[in-house]
C-alpha cells in the first residue's frame, strides 16, 4: 500500500500583540515575563509546536505548571498575513493549599504538622484590613511562591518560613529567602537551632543555571545532665556556623514534564 501525504505549510507569521485572558488572580506581568524567558514575544516568529493552542505545548504546558491553571491555551488570532495576535487563555486552579498531619515515631515521639502554602504570593499587596486577609484580597497576585511549616512535637520541634520571588526585577532571576527553628529535647542536653538562609538562582536560555547562597546559623546547647557527651560540653550555650553554597547545573532533558531522553 503507498501512502502520499500533500502538506500545505503556509506562510510563517510574526507575533503581534500578546492579549491575556482569563486571569482574575494572576497579573498580567506574571504570565507575560514566563513568555518573555521562552522567547515568546511579539516580533519572534509565532511558533504552533511550542504553542499549539490545545493545550499541549511546551510552552502552554509551562505556564500551566507554572500559575497552577487548569488549563493554558495560545492561539493566533487575526488575518494580517504577516502577524497574528496571540490570544492566551488561562483557566485559573487553587493557588494556595492548607495541610494538616500527625505521626509518632520511636525517635521523635508526637508530632503535628500544618503547612499554608500560597503559589500566586504579593509581598507588596498589603491588606486594608484583616479581612482582605482571610477573604484572599491580600498578598496575592504576583506569583512568588510563600510557604510557611510548623511541626510542634513532644520531643522536637520544627518551624520553617520560606519566600521565593521566581522573576527578580521580572528577570529570569529567582530570589529565595527562608528562616527555621528546630528544637529537640535530648536525654543529657537540649538542642536549638535557628537559621536563615538567602540565595540568587539565574536561568540561562542554554538551560544553564547558576546560583549562590548564604546560610547563617545559631546552635545553642543547654541544660547539660552530668554525663552529658564531652563534645557536647565544650560547645555548651550559643555557636554560630556560617555556609555558603555556589552551583553550576544544566538540564538537558528534552521536556521538564513527560521527559524520554
Amino acid at each position: 500500500m503507498k501512502v502520499e501525504y500533500d502538506i500545505d505549510e503556509g506562510d510563517r507569521y510574526r507575533i503581534g500583540e500578546v492579549v491575556i485572558t482569563g486571569n482574575g488572580k494572576f497579573q498580567d506581568r506574571t504570565i507575560r515575563r514566563i513568555m518573555d524567558e521562552e522567547k515568546f514575544t511579539p516580533g519572534q516568529w509565532y511558533d504552533a509546536d511550542t504553542a499549539r493552542g490545545n493545550g499541549e505545548g511546551e510552552l502552554e504546558k509551562i505556564i500551566k505548571q507554572s500559575v497552577v491553571a487548569e488549563s493554558a491555551f495560545i492561539q493566533p488570532t487575526g488575518s494580517d498575513p504577516n502577524t497574528r495576535d496571540a490570544l492566551v487563555t488561562i483557566t485559573e486552579g487553587q493557588t494556595g493549599s492548607i495541610m494538616l498531619g500527625a505521626g509518632i515515631g520511636s525517635d521523635d515521639g508526637l508530632i503535628g504538622n500544618i503547612t499554608l502554602n500560597q503559589r500566586n504570593f504579593d509581598i507588596t499587596d498589603t491588606p486594608d484590613s484583616f479581612k482582605d486577609i482571610f477573604t484572599g484580597k491580600a498578598f496575592r497576585g504576583a506569583g512568588q511562591q510563600f510557604r510557611i511549616s510548623a511541626s510542634p512535637g513532644s520531643e522536637v520541634n520544627n518551624y520553617v518560613v520560606s519566600f521565593t520571588e521566581p522573576y527578580l526585577y521580572d528577570r529570569p532571576l529567582a530570589l529565595s529567602v527562608s528562616g527555621s527553628l528546630f528544637e529537640r529535647w535530648r536525654d543529657t542536653y537540649d538542642e536549638k537551632r535557628a537559621a536563615g538562609t538567602i540565595g540568587l538562582e539565574k536561568r540561562y536560555d542554554d538551560k544553564w543555571r547558576r546560583g549562590i547562597s548564604f546560610t547563617t546559623e545559631n546552635v545553642n546547647i543547654s541544660d547539660l545532665d552530668w554525663d552529658a557527651p564531652k563534645d557536647v560540653q565544650d560547645v555548651e550555650g550559643d555557636n554560630l556556623l556560617f555556609g555558603t553554597r555556589f552551583y553550576i547545573r544544566k538540564n538537558t532533558t528534552d521536556t521538564r514534564f513527560i521527559p524520554s531522553r
